[in-house]
């Protein structure tokens, strides 16, 4: 037996019998065709398993199946191949086919064998056929409870359709974009869109949203469906109709984690309706208590079954507190009563309470700020349905401005019962209502009379009562007031002048409710008024005889010195002038405008005691004029070897609108003064703001001789001089009245502080107001006209005048630039000549004989011809009320005597237009325009040191005469200095020649 099995494993065992095989020609085609039906049905098994897997899906098997698939295509490509070693002897191919073969069998079963368990468990036949009536009948079932709930949603939608709201169903994802699942019809009636216009555009909604409502409704409402909080929004949308509607939707969210969003439904309504009305009903609250807070009453109600007491808002303002800090209660109400109106209170409320009545009290009560308030109160009963008092209202109105009113009327009916006036109250038909205790008396009534019951005929004259009713009552009705003077009678018929006055009490209406009317006894004024027209009479002749010789005097003074002054000018600006005349010439000028300061000094005060003295704003630079000043005086306190300082604090500001005439004058004065009773130290001024933001003060500080305190008091009395400005010989004593009066005003006052021997302290505040820089006037050019520029139209000129000497220094002014000019004697000539020669412009002096300047302008105005003619005014007075006389006369500018030739050429430049070419100045008039001329202290040092000490001394002193006189030392190479220091000697620069020598004599 063994033997068998060995040779079943020895390679002869597998020994074809090729003969055997191959010689049966039939059995060898029989197993070809058999091996090749094997192969078919093979691959036709691996098609049907894959098709079987496509269609199926059998996924708990599928890697079975698919290893099936492959042992039968590994098991028909072995069959394939047998046939192929028949042909051909690669027997290799067949065997290694059939181990791959044999090892996907191999593996297959193994496979089986651990899936037996898994396939153990499927059904059956027959209870496949089990479950399957089991799914057929769950799928009636199925099919029935989708029939209900089809039903069901069918009776929901009508539900839902039915209801005027909007419900909405979405999903919203992380991003904030959503999706609409469904949306009610109700939506046509809340947004005015059907459902099929909101579900076709997702982003339909915000846009209908007002934009103020949009954003913040987005950001808020996104928050609460992440949180899946339930929310309630109000918001405001543009319905399709047009209108804006208040919608109020609440929404609830859950998480759909398998969708990765939030399933949101939403319950729209609308509640404009509702809006409306909260609206109206806050507009009504508020009206209510605007109109509690207007009336000053608060209303309360006390619930006597809940024992609650409420306030209104105003309630709490009456009462002093603040509707958070403070609980009312019955208790507490009654502790803020006055304690001796308190029980009363009670007593009246318990009352109220029992009778079942309504009351009306005023009482006290003591506030938590101590203050003690009046009020009045009106309370009423509630009853319920047994008529049983279940609560009382009412209302408080705080009364206490009323109680001070009502005080204040007894005191004043107290007054005007003790007032020495008659005092009277009368209806608008004019009849008595009220007089007091002094109109009975005076008419003869006793204290206790009705004085309602006298008629005012009783008490006034027929003449006076004729007056009061034509023209009292009726001015009173218009205007308000009537002031005048009648007459009573008194209980013995005697007559008493009384001045008095009525008055129209009207409604607001304007309709007359009453007159009042004050009557005083002016019988013994009367004479003393009378006494006092007598003596204004008298005052008012003294003034203008005063008046008429101030005129007068400004008249005589003022022509002589404009021949002197003129003339002075006129030769001074000759070039064939020797140098020594222009010294004397000089000398003439300077004399001369001393004498017309102290003309000008006197006039201004008469003009101040006259009170015609009014003040003339305007904008100006202040830092120009305060260095123009600090330039002027400046030489004057270096002659006396004394400093001069300026300070101004920062914020002084720079343009400003006062009066600068004054304000210059009123420095002027005290910056002299000071200079002038110093005789070593120095002189500041110190210019700060005010303690109000428009004001300035100025403060002059010296070191000078002081003022001694007993005659503080007369420094601002006219023509009175202290002890030291009678020593100094100078001055009228002028300046510092007019100084006082300048300053107030313009809105201030000086003060003064002085010690004896240690120097005085002048300070005053001005008001002023801010000024822009466009609207400061630009100085006036210092050049001299040298003559009119050419291809300018020959004005003719006419010069009226009775004094010979004034016509002779116009016609020199007038002619030296090329003006066609003619004289007449007096106003008579000057209108024939004015007739005849037809002048652009006349100047016409008003004082002369014959026919004076008023009335040929006048003559000449009154023609058609007359109106062209351009006439300046030249008067020598100083008034104010003369120069209006003047221009009201015809004349259409004036010009005050003494004048410069540069103020004729600035007339003619304003009203002819005539410009003119300007040569630089060189003489003292001119000075200004030196700013440019250098003189230093190198130039200076090819003279000896005694001729500069000489030069030094000399300038100090202002002496233009010992200059010129060490002028003429000066050797003849040098001739640049010379002309330099002629220049700066014409023009009284003794300042600069002072500065360029000081350092050689330090």
């Amino acid at each position: 037996m063994y033997k068998n099995w060995d040779r079943l494993l020895t390679p002869e065992a597998f020994t074809v019998d090729i003969d055997n095989y191959f010689g049966n020609i039939r059995l060898g085609y029989l197993g070809i065709v058999s091996e090749v039906i094997i192969g078919l049905a093979d691959y036709s098994i691996v098609m049907m398993i894959v098709y079987f897997i496509y269609k199926r899906g059998w996924k708990p098997f599928n890697h079975i199946l698919w290893l099936f698939a492959v042992l039968f295509a590994v098991a028909g490509s072995k069959q394939i191949l047998e046939i192929w070693t028949l042909r051909y002897e690669n027997f290799w191919l067949g065997e290694v086919t059939r181990a791959i073969t044999a090892f996907v069998f191999l593996w297959g079963g193994i496979l089986l064998f651990l899936r037996i368990p898994r396939i153990l468990d499927l059904p059956n036949v027959k209870d496949l056929e089990k479950n399957n009536k089991e799914l057929v009948r769950d799928f009636t079932e199925c099919k029935q409870v989708e029939f209900s709930l089809r039903l069901s949603q069918a009776k929901l939608d009508d539900i839902l359709n039915s209801v005027d709201v909007s419900i909405v169903c979405l999903r919203v994802f992380s991003d904030f974009s959503w999706v609409y699942e469904y949306q009610s019809k109700g939506s046509e009636a809340i947004f005015g869109y059907t459902e099929q216009e909101i579900l076709a555009n997702k982003n339909f909604w915000i846009p209908q949203v007002i934009p103020e409502d949009a954003e913040n409704l987005k950001m808020s409402l996104f928050e609460d469906i992440f949180a899946e909080r339930p929310t309630k929004v109000k918001y405001r949308f543009n319905h399709k109709d047009g209108t804006i509607r208040w919608i109020c939707a609440t929404y609830i969210s859950r998480r759909d984690e398998e969708a990765d969003c939030w399933i949101v439904t939403g319950v729209s309504t609308d509640i404009t309706q509702r809006k409306k009305a909260e609206e109206k009903q806050q507009r009504t609250s508020a009206l209510l208590s605007t109109a509690e807070r207007l009336a000053n009453m608060g209303s309360w109600e006390i619930d006597y079954r809940s024992q609650n007491l409420t306030w209104s808002k105003e309630m709490f303002r009456i009462y002093g507190f603040g509707s958070i800090e403070f609980e009312p209660t019955k208790a507490t109400f009654l502790q803020l009563i006055h304690p001796k109106d308190r029980s009363r209170i009670e007593q009246i409320t318990q009352q109220a309470i029992s009778k079942g009545i309504s009351y009306e009290v005023e009482f006290r009560i003591m506030r938590p700020d101590g203050l003690i308030r009046y009020l009045e109160s009106r309370g009423e009963p509630i009853f319920d349905e047994q008529g049983k008092v279940i609560k009382l209202v009412g209302a408080v109105q705080d009364i206490t401005q009323r109680k001070q009113v009502e005080k204040e009327r007894l005191r004043l009916v107290a007054i005007l019962e003790a007032s020495t006036d008659h005092i009277s109250m009368i209806n608008a038909e004019g009849n008595p209502l009220w007089s007091n205790a002094q109109a009975k008396k005076i008419i003869g009534l006793p204290l206790g009379a009705d004085i309602t019951r006298v008629p005012i005929s009783h008490y006034h004259p027929k003449w006076a009562l004729k007056i009061i009713e034509e023209q009292g009552f009726p001015t009173a009705i218009s205007q308000g007031t009537w002031i005048g003077e009648t007459a009573l009678l008194r209980g013995d018929g005697r007559e008493m002048a009384v001045s008095q006055m009525i008055i129209a009490h009207k409604s607001t209406d304007g309709r007359v409710e009453y007159f009042s009317t004050i009557m005083r006894d002016i019988s013994e004024s009367k004479q003393q008024k009378a006494e006092l027209e007598e003596a204004k009479e008298a005052a008012e002749a003294a003034n203008r005889a005063k008046s008429e010789f101030i005129a007068r005097m400004s008249h005589e003074l003022r022509t002589p010195l404009n021949s002197i002054l003129g003339f002075t000018q006129l030769m001074h600006s000759d070039n064939s002038c020797l140098a020594q005349h222009r010294q004397y010439l000089d000398i003439i000028n300077k004399s001369g405008q001393h004498l017309l300061a102290l003309i000008n000094d006197v006039l201004e005060m008469s003009k101040i005691e006259a009170g015609r003295v009014k003040l003339h704003q305007n904008s100006f630079d202040l830092y120009h004029l305060l260095n123009n000043l600090e330039q002027m005086l400046w030489l004057k306190a270096t002659a006396k070897q004394i400093t001069l300082t300026f300070e101004l604090a920062p914020d002084i500001p720079k343009y400003i609108i006062t009066d600068e005439s004054k304000l210059r004058q009123v420095l002027l004065n005290l910056i002299g003064n000071a200079i002038k009773f110093t005789r070593k130290g120095g002189v500041k001024l110190q210019v700060t703001r005010g303690s109000k933001d428009s004001s300035l003060n100025f403060e002059v500080k010296d070191t000078g001789t002081g003022i001694a305190s007993e005659e503080i008091d007369n420094l601002f009395n006219p023509f009175v001089q202290t002890e030291s400005g009678r020593a100094s010989q100078e001055g009228t004593g002028l300046g510092l009245p007019i100084s006082q009066k300048f300053v107030q005003l313009m809105g201030g006052d000086i003060t003064v502080s002085s010690i004896v021997e240690k120097g005085s302290i002048f300070a005053f505040d001005i008001q002023y107001k801010l000024a822009d820089k466009i609207h400061i006037q630009t100085q006036a050019s210092q050049k001299r006209v040298k003559g009119l520029i050419f291809n300018q139209p020959l004005y003719r000129l006419l010069i009226v005048d009775d004094a010979w000497e004034h016509r002779q220094f116009l016609f020199r002014v007038l002619t030296s630039v090329g003006f066609e000019v003619r004289e007449a004697e007096n106003g008579k000539d000057g209108v024939k000549l004015w007739q005849s020669w037809e002048p652009h412009l006349i100047f016409m002096d008003m004082q002369m004989p014959i026919m004076n300047g008023y009335e040929a302008t006048q003559e000449i105005k009154a023609t058609t011809k007359g109106q062209a003619t351009i006439i300046v005014a030249l008067t020598a007075s100083a008034l104010d009320n003369e120069r209006s006389i003047m221009l009201s006369s015809g004349c259409d500018d004036f010009i005050s005597k003494p004048f410069r030739p540069e103020d004729i050429y600035d007339k003619l430049t304003q009203h002819l237009g005539v410009s003119y070419i300007y040569s630089e100045p060189t003489s003292a008039i001119a000075s200004s325009s030196l700013s440019n001329v250098k003189l230093t202290k190198d130039d200076l040092a090819v003279m000896p040191d005694e001729w500069l000490q000489k030069l030094y001394k000399a300038a100090c002193c202002c002496s233009d005469e010992k200059i010129f006189l060490l002028l003429e030392e000066i050797p003849q190479e040098h001739t640049s200095l010379l002309s330099v220091l002629q220049e700066l000697t014409y023009n009284f620069r003794f300042d600069k020649i002072v500065k360029a020598t000081f350092q050689e004599n330090v």
